[in-house]
C-alpha cells in the first residue's frame, strides 16, 4: 500500500507515498504536497513506551559528572537563545514550563541559575521522585488532561516527533504561553548530514538496518528545517530564532569548527526553534 493512512498535520490530507520502510517493516510516508515524512501507520501508546527502561540510559547520565556537564551545556545553550530573544522580560520572576520534562536537566539548570517559577508535565511517574528532590514540582498527564494557566517560557524538548496530533498540541500550546512569551522546542533534524547520509544507504541498502536512524514507530514525524518551520507558523506563531546544534559529546578543536560550519549550514543533528505567539 502506497498510500498514506495518516493525516499530514501541515497540510490536512492524506497525499502522503511511500518513501522507505525501515528494516522491521515500518512504513516512511512522505507528504506529496509539504514533504513531510512520518511513520504510517502510527499506534504508539505513549504510556508503553516512556517507562522506566525508557529511562534508564539518561538516569545514568545525570549520575555520570562527565556526561551531566554535557547535558547542562547544551541546556545552557538552549536558554542563552531563549534569552537572546526575551532580552529584559527575563528576571528571576519569569515563569517557566518544560513539558515533557523527563529527567528535567532544563528544569535543573534554571534552578540553579536562580529561576523561581518552574514547573514540569510528563507522562509517566518515573522521574517524579527525583525532580521533587531538587524542588521542581511535576504535573503527572497529557497536556489535553492538565490545567496548566499560563507561562512566560514553554519547553518542550524531544517531544514534537512522538505526539500522535502535533497539531491538537500547537493549538493548545496558545493558550498556556502567556503575551509576550516564547515556546522553545528541540527535534531530531533529519535534513541534517549525517541523516541524509544514513537515509541514503538505506534506500540503496547499503545498510544493515535500513532507517534505524530514524526510529520510525518511536519517531512518528521526521522534520527537516522547511517542513518544520511550516508547521509552526501555520499554527499562528512567528519563528524569532532557528538553529542546529550536535549531540552532547566532549570535542576537540577541529571537531568543534566542522560542527560550527555544520550549524552554519543547518546541517547539525538536531533542530531548535524559539517562537513567540503572532
Amino acid at each position: 500500500m502506497a498510500e498514506a493512512t495518516v493525516k499530514c498535520p501541515i497540510c490536512d490530507s492524506y497525499s502522503g507515498e511511500l518513501w522507505g520502510v525501515e528494516y522491521r517493516g515500518q512504513r516512511i510516508v512522505k507528504c506529496r504536497t509539504c514533504g513531510l515524512r512520518f511513520s504510517d501507520p502510527q499506534a504508539v501508546i505513549a504510556e508503553e513506551v516512556y517507562d522506566d527502561n525508557y529511562f534508564a540510559d539518561k538516569a545514568s547520565r545525570m549520575f555520570d559528572p562527565e556526561k551531566l556537564l554535557l547535558v547542562l551545556k547544551s541546556d545552557a545553550d538552549s536558554f542563552a537563545n531563549i534569552a537572546s530573544v526575551m532580552k529584559e522580560k527575563l528576571s528571576r520572576d519569569t515563569s517557566i514550563l518544560d513539558i515533557g520534562t523527563g529527567r528535567g536537566s532544563f528544569l535543573i539548570l534554571c534552578k540553579l541559575l536562580g529561576m523561581k517559577n518552574l514547573l514540569g508535565t510528563d507522562i509517566t511517574e518515573s522521574n517524579i521522585n527525583f525532580l521533587r528532590g531538587f524542588g521542581i514540582e511535576i504535573k503527572l498527564g497529557d497536556l489535553k488532561d492538565l490545567e496548566l494557566g499560563k507561562y512566560d517560557i514553554v519547553t518542550f524538548h524531544h517531544v514534537l516527533e512522538h505526539l500522535n496530533d502535533p497539531a491538537d498540541f500547537l493549538i493548545r500550546l496558545k493558550n498556556i504561553i502567556d503575551d509576550g512569551g516564547v515556546g522553545h522546542l528541540l527535534v531530531p533534524n533529519e535534513g541534517s548530514l549525517n541523516s541524509r547520509f544514513k537515509s541514503l544507504m538505506s534506500r540503496y541498502k547499503f545498510k544493515k538496518r535500513a532507517y534505524k536512524h530514524l526510529s520510525p514507530g518511536h519517531h512518528l514525524w521526521f522534520f527537516d528545517k522547511c517542513t518544520l518551520v511550516k508547521l509552526i507558523e501555520k499554527f499562528g506563531y512567528k519563528i524569532e530564532y532557528i538553529g542546529t546544534r550536535a549531540t552532547e559529546k566532549q570535542r576537540g578543536i577541529i571537531s568543534r569548527l566542522i560542527h560550527r560550519i555544520y550549524d552554519y549550514f543547518m546541517i547539525n543533528s538536531w533542530l531548535e526553534i524559539v517562537f513567540s505567539k503572532k
